[in-house]
């Protein structure tokens, strides 16, 4: 028998639910001003497996298992064609790997485009994936030396012991979620497309100011510039959004400095009450009063309570049919994925001249904007599964939520 079988934690199962409507990935493309040595790509690879060897394993749905074949671990490095769409590839997590890397040329230079499980882990974890395989590939096998990946959720136990009392109710399914309205193209083949556009350095910076000014975050900004115009288009009283944050920040220093590749991520639910033709900056403001509100409740750790108080006494299929209850995946969604540290993600005799992490891809209607910043720029992106319409419409919601962002950074002049 070579099958090797890994535990998997409760916040697996998050990402398994719908997966006819939403396959789990996290994707990451970057743009190299030269290619890749692709032999010593593959050993840092196969070197990082050797700390997190689930990158070449399936996932049992059923068990809540990693099954690893030690003997023939899957292949996980691509060689394409520069016109191949690989998104339409097809991929499959039950029989694995968890992770493809892809690599094309792309004058002058390559674009490399990374695609994980995020049934493996979320966005900040993956984060310290790309890190950490940079690292190898600058460095060698030796960076490994006594690094030992944490997925155990001890911390979030505690946390969930240690929160203070809650008056906030569960608010995971709104009366009247954000929706997009369905475009009249039912005949039109679909394809996987992955559109983005970006804040330039100055405005990035301004945007920031601007924020700092008010007291507010860059989170309540971006999560009110576009909830609003979400709104405007549900045409709906509320705005609406899950709003993800990483569980990692509140975990005791000890902990929270480990490697932790693993789903470490909860949601806040904001509903605010909010006239679609508000000035933005009042908008901001009462989304930056409701964010601070949910934050002292600690109102995340409603959607995984139930998950984590179950998780030992309960069968896999009872703890996916709970997470339906409380981890709905919406029409509309939002995701911040924060900073990419250019500084550690750089890789010897090349330089990674841009960086795109979206989440996964949506079926038209269904829309998620991914925000991210790199090299001081902020970046929008979206993945989604669409007519020529409808890619077109996400393309259009990129350029408003680009346009509306940058008026609020003029307001820093003001």
């Amino acid at each position: 028998m070579t099958n090797k079988r890994i535990n998997g934690e409760p916040l697996n199962i998050l990402h398994t639910i719908d997966l006819e409507q939403l396959y789990p990935i996290i994707r990451c493309q970057l743009k190299l001003s030269q290619p890749l040595d692709q032999p010593r790509l593959a050993a840092a690879l196969q070197t990082i497996g050797q700390v997190i060897p689930e990158i070449f394993a399936g996932y049992d749905l059923t068990t809540n298992q990693w099954i690893l074949d030690v003997l023939e671990p899957k292949r996980i490095l691509h060689q394409v064609d520069a016109d191949q769409n690989i998104d339409e590839l097809k991929l499959d997590l039950q029989a694995g790997p968890q992770l493809h890397v892809y690599l094309q040329p792309a004058a002058p230079g390559q674009r490399v485009t990374f695609v994980i499980s995020h049934i493996l882990t979320d966005g900040a974890g993956f984060k310290q994936f790309l890190y950490l395989l940079a690292k190898i590939y600058n460095e060698g096998a030796a960076v490994i030396d006594s690094v030992e990946n944490h997925t155990d959720i001890e911390g979030i136990k505690a946390l969930l012991q240690q929160r203070p009392p809650q008056t906030l109710r569960p608010t995971d399914h709104p009366l009247i979620p954000l929706a997009l309205p369905r475009l009249a193209e039912i005949d039109r083949p679909r394809t996987h497309y992955v559109g983005a556009t970006h804040l330039s350095s100055l405005e990035s910076s301004r945007l920031l100011h601007w924020a700092h000014q008010q007291k507010v975050t860059i989170n309540d900004v971006l999560l009110a510039v576009f909830g609003q115009l979400m709104q405007s288009y549900a045409a709906v009283p509320q705005i609406t959004l899950a709003c993800p944050t990483d569980m990692r920040q509140f975990l005791p220093v000890t902990l929270r400095q480990q490697l932790r590749i693993q789903n470490s991520t909860a949601r806040y639910n904001l509903t605010l009450t909010n006239e679609p033709t508000r000035p933005l900056t009042q908008t901001i403001q009462a989304v930056h009063r409701q964010m601070t509100a949910l934050k002292q409740q600690q109102q995340f750790l409603q959607s995984i309570e139930h998950l984590i108080d179950l998780a030992e006494t309960a069968e896999i299929s009872d703890l996916q049919a709970l997470t339906h209850q409380n981890y709905s995946v919406r029409p509309v969604g939002y995701t911040n994925l924060g900073i990419i540290d250019a500084t550690r993600l750089r890789f010897v005799d090349t330089t990674v001249t841009s960086c795109l992490l979206t989440g996964s891809f949506r079926i038209a209607p269904a829309f998620q904007a991914a925000f991210s910043s790199f090299s001081g720029q902020l970046i929008i992106g979206f993945n989604m599964i669409g007519t020529p319409a409808e890619i077109k419409f996400g393309q259009t919601i990129l350029s408003q939520l680009q346009q509306n962002l940058q008026l609020v950074s003029r307001a820093s002049e003001l």
